[in-house]
């Protein structure tokens, strides 16, 4: 179960996970429901803290039942200590069933290919845990030092989504410590000062809980949350990372060596910069490391280059030190890389999980994790956020917004019909750009071998029968693939004499359009939504054989407004139908407002009405 709560953000995770589309699962609902969830937090004066927790949830459903049966908690034991307090299963009559000891299981963190001892994850699994039973615990978690020198950076935050009794949040800070603090759509119910220091307190109760919507973004900053900080500015936490990650940045003679090699035969800065990073990408194997200072302090150049592998601060260190080596400067940036998080909250946090490079003279972000995305681009859920870079003023930065160019799939069907009622179906899908990377990922991840199985299945999936294959027609390794799915359908046609036949593709790639544009059909909207360009070209050639005839053709179609394009037209010469179609999304940003949602969907179904056309057809029959 993903905690309802959150306590404040402690490990930069290093996130390399390349998103497809936003992630559009709504939380679960209906399944439990919070009774009662506090936290207490008493602060230390440099970012140190110790936060006691308890709740009580009420699983109402098998599936609440399932979801709240195991909890796991995980820490640095270097900077944070975990205790378990209290943990047991209160029946649906009242009788209190306490976690057996060998119920609660600390084991060394396996991150990665690599155990480290120094990160232990805590898993509780409860007792005899039905529908109308309860959960009944509570933890304290101790931050013995801050996780940057002099940082504080408390989170929490919960879904509007989930039925809440009710919640409080209490922090109690020492005389001195000036705090900075964001509540959002929860009371406060105490702020007073005395000799022991500043006392707050916050209460929330939830019984009508909201109904997510598709495509959320911003969830944490849109949903009740509380975030307490010690900070007065983002530059402060630029210059907290830059103290934990330039003594790494050794140039030693191996380094210099190293650079010097890569870079062999190039002149020019950019083709400089390429090779280090193609030799990073590809050399240095990401393995998440919780070692040392927490997460946040990396290792050094010269570790780096002995072992080959490291996690995203480690590829930040080798990136800048061979690009330095090369006369090239450049900065760690961090950044969120959550597939649906575009803001930065009103005070300065510690909201960030991952660390990626930011070259100024060439006007680039990269990330030398992401090992299949050329450079030049970045991962999906990296684009247009917002990064505090470690070696500037004036922060935060943010990642530059995509084009639709470059994000574009070009999708070639070619289709034969014939009088008995089947047809074979060929789609080349050609990806270019970011798209080129989610379609060779989601490819490689059917696993070898995998791809004709995975063809098939949708043609059982549509409810057609026949044969198909999926294959790979071209790959550069950079920036441009191409698949092709066959089909051999004996079921092609559903109308005995007069039908509609569709013109959808064998194979849409990364983007159905139908589906993305689905996110815009609810009535209303209040939250903001993920918007990312995107441009799709299509050609659709059918020939009919004797015996089958076309009685009318779609009518062409324009349809433009806020950003969002759609042209299609149609023509016949003989026996063959050519279709040609064209979509463009164009968002400002990629995260549109409740608003700018709104504007869209007149568009949006306009535009699926069109997609839905089909070919109205005439065939002979024998009887």
């Amino acid at each position: 179960m993903p905690q309802l709560i959150r306590i404040a953000l402690v490990l930069l995770t290093c996130c390399t996970t390349l998103s497809v589309r936003a992630n559009e699962s709504a939380p679960p609902q209906g399944h439990f429901a919070v009774d009662r969830y506090d936290v207490h937090y008493t602060l230390g004066s440099s970012g140190d803290y110790i936060a006691e927790a308890e709740e009580t949830t009420h699983a109402l459903t098998p599936d609440g039942a399932r979801m709240l049966g195991k909890r796991m908690f995980s820490h640095s034991t270097k900077q944070q200590a975990f205790d378990v307090l209290i943990a047991e299963t209160i029946k649906s009559d009242g009788r209190r069933i306490p976690v057996k000891p060998d119920a609660i299981e600390t084991q060394d963190g396996i991150l990665g290919e690599k155990t480290f001892r120094d990160h232990q994850v805590t898993s509780i699994t409860f007792p005899d845990l039905a529908p109308g039973d309860r959960v009944h615990l509570k933890w304290r978690h101790t931050q013995k030092e801050p996780v940057l020198k002099g940082v504080l950076s408390l989170v929490e935050s919960v879904s509007d989504s989930v039925p809440i009794g009710a919640a409080t949040v209490t922090v109690d800070a020492p005389p001195g410590l000036a705090l900075q603090v964001e509540a959002h759509r929860v009371l406060l119910v105490r702020d007073e000062s005395d000799a022991t220091g500043r006392h707050l307190r916050w209460t929330y109760t939830n019984k009508e809980i909201r109904t997510p919507e598709q495509a959320e973004a911003d969830a944490t900053l849109e949903n009740p949350h509380v975030f307490v900080g010690n900070l007065k500015s983002w530059d402060e936490i630029g210059v907290a990372y830059a103290a934990e990650h330039r003594p790494s940045v050794v140039m030693s003679p191996a380094v210099h060596a190293l650079a010097s090699k890569i870079t062999q035969g190039a002149t020019e800065p950019r083709a400089k910069a390429q090779q280090i990073y193609d030799w990073v990408r590809k050399n240095i194997r990401y393995v998440a490391t919780y070692i040392g200072n927490g997460a946040w302090r990396p290792h050094s150049t010269d570790w780096i280059l002995e072992n080959r592998y490291g996690d995203c601060k480690d590829h930040v260190v080798i990136l800048e030190a061979l690009l330095r080596a090369a006369g090239i400067e450049s900065s760690p940036a961090l950044i969120f890389a959550g597939p649906d998080e575009y803001r930065l909250p009103g005070i300065p946090l510690l909201r960030f999980d991952h660390v990626i490079t930011h070259i100024p003279a060439l006007g680039l972000y990269v990330d030398a994790t992401a090992e299949t995305v050329p450079f030049g681009l970045l991962p999906a859920n990296e684009i247009d956020k917002p990064v505090i870079l470690a070696y500037r003023a004036d922060n935060p930065a943010r990642t530059p917004m995509d084009t639709p160019e470059n994000n574009t799939e070009i999708r070639t069907t070619h289709v034969t019909v014939h009088s008995d009622g089947s047809g074979e179906r060929s789609t080349e899908v050609s990806a270019h750009g970011i798209s080129s990377v989610m379609v060779r990922n989601w490819y490689r991840g059917l696993g070898q071998g995998k791809q004709k199985e995975w063809a098939e299945e949708q043609l059982r999936r549509y409810r057609l029968s026949g044969t198909a294959d999926l294959v790979e027609i071209s790959d550069d390794q950079q920036s441009r693939v191409s698949y092709r799915n066959t089909q051999h359908i004996e079921n092609f046609l559903s109308g005995e004499e007069i039908g509609v036949m569709s013109l959808d593709a064998a194979f849409s790639g990364s983007v159905a359009v139908p589906v993305l544009l689905g996110r815009f059909y609810a009535t209303t909207r209040t939250r903001p939504g993920v918007c990312r360009p995107v441009k799709v070209d299509e050609t659709i050639t059918v020939r009919f054989d004797t015996g089958v005839s076309v009685l009318r053709l779609p009518r062409d179609r324009h349809i433009s407004a806020n950003g969002m394009q759609f042209d299609a037209s149609y023509k016949q010469t003989n026996d063959i139908v050519t279709a040609k179609r064209t979509f463009v999304w164009n968002p400002p940003h990629s995260d549109c407002s409740a608003a700018e949602f709104t504007a869209l969907a007149p568009t949006a179904k306009k535009i699926v009405s069109a997609l839905n056309t089909g070919l109205a057809y005439q065939r002979a029959i024998a009887d």
